[in-house]
């Protein structure tokens, strides 16, 4: 009798630690579904962000300026033309991601359709649009000067310093200044080494003596440059450490409706 109470005892026992290994591998197994579920959810969100930040690499490329950086210098080329194909372009794109992909994806149209780089990790912004561009640096000790080079359909206009605040080349607060532009008659460039922290005001003005070209240097060596007339612009940022570009704000959203979500910048270009 006691040995089949022990019997007995013996095969439930069995029986339990049977059924508890089975709930144990049931559990893990389906713990691997979810996690490879949610792998190929990540997956799907950052290849759709990729293809979001490469097509706006590519349009903003081809239609707003295009971007290098050698030896600490930062060129960007500009083509002012371009800008209302460019804007219009990052329009459609919005719509065609979002109605076309096979997750959430969305764009950020105000911060992207007027282009602004961000120099990093100087904190260095460069905002341009079709009348002006900027480059606002948070010190002055990151710059080492600017060399700009146009090329305008209009005859070529005259230099009026009409602020102009000079300093030797070995002043600690000195920084190198070059410009040259082509106009339909002529050429006229001027190199000097300017204070980065006392104002400098340039106007190239047309045979009229109106100021078609306006360029302003202010304290922390930012650059203010209008234009009333469409040009080709080639910006060289001259720098004493290492950069990276990195393209407007947080302006790409993925996600599949779940938590899994993607939000970030277009990382643009690393020297």
């Amino acid at each position: 009798m006691k040995k089949g109470i022990l019997f007995t005892l013996s095969i439930l026992l069995i029986a339990s630690s049977f059924l508890y290994l089975t709930t144990i591998l049931s559990n893990y197994s389906n713990s691997i579904k979810i996690s490879s579920a949610a792998l190929s959810e990540l997956e799907s969100i950052t290849m759709q962000f990729d293809s979001g930040s490469f097509a706006i690499k590519q349009l903003f490329s081809n239609e707003a300026f295009n971007i290098s950086i050698e030896n600490n210098n930062v060129t960007l080329v500009l083509n002012t033309s371009k800008y209302s194909d460019y804007s219009s372009d990052i329009l459609y794109l919005e719509q065609f991601l979002e109605f076309y992909s096979s997750t959430n994806i969305s764009i950020d149209f105000p911060s992207l359709s007027v282009p602004t780089v961000y120099l990093e990790p100087l904190h260095i912004l460069v905002n341009q649009t079709d009348s002006e561009m900027f480059i606002v640096p948070q010190s002055t000790n990151k710059i080492l000067g600017y060399d700009f080079q146009m090329k305008i359909p209009a005859a070529t206009p005259k230099f009026n310093w009409s602020v102009l605040n000079e300093l030797p080349e070995s002043n600690p607060n000195s920084m190198y200044f070059h410009l040259g532009l082509q106009g339909n008659n002529g050429s006229i460039t001027t190199t000097k080494y300017l204070d980065k922290i006392n104002p400098t005001k340039l106007q190239l003005l047309n045979q009229a003596n109106k100021s078609i070209i306006t360029i302003s240097i202010n304290n922390p060596a930012s650059v203010t440059l209008t234009y009333t007339l469409p040009m080709y612009l080639k910006s060289i940022v001259r720098l004493n450490s290492s950069t990276y570009v990195e393209l407007g704000t947080d302006s790409i959203t993925v996600n599949t409706g779940s938590t899994t979500q993607k939000i970030g910048k277009v990382f643009w270009y690393e020297g």
